[in-house]
C-alpha cells in the first residue's frame, strides 16, 4: 500500500492510540518515555513560540507543550485520536484540528516551531509532507522530527514490519531527504543505556524473526498454491480454501485476558532523563532525531 490517499485513510481508521498511563511491561514504558523525551527537547525550544504539533496522536505531547508555547496547535489525520485529545486540554490548553494528510490548513510562515515526531516513516508522499511544512514553518523557524532508525529495526532489504510504516529511514538517507527541502539539517540519535536499551533491542530483534517468519510462510502458501493449481482440478482448490477458512475460523474469539500493569514502585525508577541525544553512533540509537532549518542552528542541539 504506497498511494498517499489509501496510507492516510488506513491511518486515520486503525493507528493505535499511544500509550501514557499505566504501562503493561518495560517495552511500553521505554517507548513512552522516548516519546517523552522527544517532547522534552522540543519544550526547551518552545519559549514564547508559535508551535505546530504534526501528527499529535491523542494530544499527550501537544498538551504538554502548551504549558511552554505562545500558542500551540496539534493535527492529526484520526478523529478518534482527536477526540481524546481535548481531555487533556487546561482552559488555556492547545488547539486540535483535524487534517488530510495532503494540506495543512494554515497560513504560510505561522509556526516559529514544528515538531513531527514519528510521522515521517508513515507518509508516502515526501514531496507533499515536507514542503507544507516549510510552507507554515516561519523563514527563522525551525523543524524537529524524530524517526525509528532502520538501521536497528531492519535487515538490509527488509520491508518495515510494522504495518502503519511506509518506509523507515537511516541516518545518512533521512539527512540527503530532508537537505532537499531544508538548507540546514543536523541529524543525531536518541538512545539510552542499560536496561532500557537492551528490552528494546530484544523487542526489535523479535519482531524482526517474526516477520521474516511471516514473509517465508507467505512465499511458501504462495508456492503451495501455484503447485495445486497446476496438478488439482480448479474446484477442489476452492472447496480446499473455504474449508481451511472455516477451520482458521474456529475458536478465533478467545477470552478476554486482563491486562497486565507496571508496579508503580518499577515505573518510578525510569524517566525521560535516561534518553539522550549522541550522533556519535547513529547506527546504534533507537531514534534518529533531526532538526531542520532555513539558517544555522548548531546551537540548538548538542551531544549529551
Amino acid at each position: 500500500m504506497t498511494d498517499a490517499t489509501s496510507v492516510i485513510r488506513h491511518q486515520a481508521h486503525h493507528h493505535f492510540l499511544m500509550q501514557t498511563g499505566e504501562f503493561a511491561d518495560l517495552e511500553e514504558l521505554g517507548l513512552h518515555l522516548r516519546h517523552q523525551k522527544a517532547y522534552d527537547i522540543a519544550a526547551g525550544l518552545s519559549g514564547d513560540k508559535r508551535v505546530l504539533d504534526y501528527g499529535c496522536n491523542n494530544g499527550y505531547g501537544t498538551a504538554y507543550l502548551a504549558g511552554w508555547g505562545r500558542h500551540v496547535v496539534g493535527v492529526d489525520v484520526s478523529a478518534l485520536a482527536l477526540e481524546h485529545a481535548p481531555l487533556r486540554c487546561r482552559p488555556s490548553g492547545p488547539d486540535y484540528v483535524r487534517v488530510d494528510g495532503l494540506t495543512i490548513p494554515f497560513g504560510d510562515g505561522v509556526f516559529d516551531l514544528i515538531v513531527s515526531f514519528q510521522v515521517i516513516e508513515h507518509i508516502a508522499d515526501y514531496a507533499r509532507y515536507l514542503s507544507e511544512l516549510r510552507r507554515v514553518l516561519h523563514p527563522a523557524g525551525l523543524l524537529l522530527m524524530t524517526t525509528p532508525n532502520a538501521q536497528l529495526r531492519l535487515d538490509p532489504g527488509q520491508p518495515p514490519w510494522n504495518e502503519f510504516h511506509v518506509h523507515e529511514f537511516r541516518g545518512a538517507e533521512l539527512q540527503g531527504l530532508l537537505k532537499e527541502w531544508f538548507p540546514c539539517v543536523t541529524v543525531t540519535g536518541l538512545t539510552t543505556r542499560g536496561e532500557l536499551y537492551e528490552v528494546e533491542t530484544r523487542r526489535l530483534s523479535r519482531m524482526k524473526k517474526m516477520a521474516q517468519r511471516q514473509s517465508q510462510a507467505v512465499r511458501w502458501r504462495a508456492r503451495l498454491a501455484r503447485l495445486l493449481k497446476r496438478t488439482i482440478p480448479a474446484p477442489w482448490v476452492s472447496a480446499g480454501s473455504r474449508a481451511e477458512a472455516a477451520v482458521r475460523g474456529v475458536g478465533r474469539q478467545p477470552a478476554p485476558r486482563t491486562r497486565p500493569t507496571l508496579d508503580a514502585a518499577v515505573v518510578a525508577k525510569y524517566s525521560p532523563a535516561q534518553f539522550i541525544l549522541d550522533g556519535r553512533d547513529l547506527d546504534g540509537a533507537i531514534d534518529l532525531v533531526a532538526l531542520c532549518s532555513a539558517d544555522d542552528h548548531s546551537g540548538f542541539i548538542k551531544q549529551t
